[in-house]
Order: C-alpha cells, then sequence, then structure tokens
C-alpha cells in the first residue's frame, strides 16, 4: 500500500472536518493600461464540478456585494471576502474525493457604470478588432508586454480547516522495557537510568 493511500486511509478513519472557512482577496489592476472593470466567480470543490464551473462549488461570499458567488471588482479596486464555513467543502473533505479550483473572470468593456474606460479601450484595441477581423491579421494588436500589467491579481487564498480527530496514541515504552520486551541485553544496558 502506497503511503498516500495509508496517510487518506488514516484521514479518513479517524479524522472528521467540521468546518472550512474561505479568506480571499483579489486587485483588479487593469487601470495600469486600460481600465476595465471585471466579473468574477470562484469555484472550489469537488475537482470534476470545479473544472467544469458548476455553481454547487460556488463560493457564496457573505458579503452584499456578491450574488450566487459573483461579484464585480472594479478598476484599482482591492476586496477582501470571507465565509465563515462552505458545506460542500466541508462534505468533499470528509469524502476524500478530489479538491479542484476554477474561476469565471469576464472583463466587462462597455460597463461605464463600474469604471470602464470606452475611450481607452476603443484607442487601444478598437484597430485591432478591425484588422482581425477583416484581414485575421494581428499586426495592431498590443504587444503580450504592454498586456502584462493589465490584470487581476489574487492577493490572499486562505482555507481555514477545523477538524474533530479521533487518534489514540498508544503510550511508547521506556527504551529499557523496549530493550526487555524484546530480549536484547546490550540495549538494555545502553539505556538511559
Amino acid at each position: 500500500m502506497a503511503v498516500q493511500d495509508q496517510i487518506a486511509d488514516t484521514f479518513n478513519e479517524f479524522v472528521e472536518v467540521t468546518r472550512v472557512g474561505v479568506n480571499f482577496e483579489i486587485e483588479n489592476e487593469t487601470e495600469s493600461y486600460v481600465a476595465v472593470p471585471t466579473e468574477f466567480k470562484l469555484f472550489l470543490g469537488e475537482g470534476e464540478a470545479a473544472e467544469d464551473w458548476d455553481d454547487s462549488v460556488t463560493i457564496p461570499f457573505e458579503d452584499d456585494r456578491v450574488e450566487n458567488g459573483q461579484f464585480i471588482v472594479e478598476p484599482g479596486e482591492n476586496i477582501a471576502l470571507s465565509i465563515e464555513n462552505v458545506d460542500h467543502l466541508v462534505t468533499a473533505l470528509n469524502d476524500l474525493t478530489s479538491i479542484g479550483v476554477g474561476y469565471q473572470s469576464p472583463y466587462r468593456m462597455a460597463d461605464t457604470g463600474h469604471g470602464a474606460d470606452i475611450p481607452g479601450a476603443i484607442q487601444e484595441f478598437g484597430l485591432c478588432i478591425l484588422e482581425v477581423l477583416a484581414t485575421n491579421s494581428f499586426s495592431s494588436c498590443p504587444e503580450p508586454s504592454e498586456l502584462l500589467g493589465w490584470h487581476l491579481t489574487l492577493k490572499k487564498f486562505e482555507l481555514v480547516i477545523e477538524a474533530e480527530a479521533d487518534l489514540e496514541i498508544p503510550e511508547i515504552p521506556e527504551c529499557s522495557e523496549f530493550a526487555e520486551t524484546v530480549g536484547l541485553d546490550l540495549l538494555e544496558d545502553a539505556c538511559p537510568s
């Protein structure tokens, strides 16, 4: 049996997760190039469901800005969110299913109500879009180096796990007691008194 299986079996048999909290912080740094708000949704739980962006593993942060796990991060905004307990994570850890993380983060280029810079977007991307549509060429598009700072930055991702364990570790015998039990006279003579 592999060590990994032994650890999993021991965890499964003796440890019960009672609470899983999530602390999360993200910053929208798009204003460094073209200010654009982004819509963000975090999926954390059973591996395949998280990979498939299944709403059953959405993290329902406890915040008025969050609806069905989704929230908007305006350009330059830093948002810190938390939730005390996520039941589906407790279940996943107790069932030892695979745990996965996924997210959706579409840019809202025309959402001026949340800080989108439409003139800046047209200036930086307008000619690029027209050229791609007309000629399938990217020569007028921004260079990757220009877009390096144009992103969201994850500042904190923290799981707070509470569990109860029912592990009884047997008493470890004294050196001389062990030596006597297994008939190692030389070891018994060497044991500290």
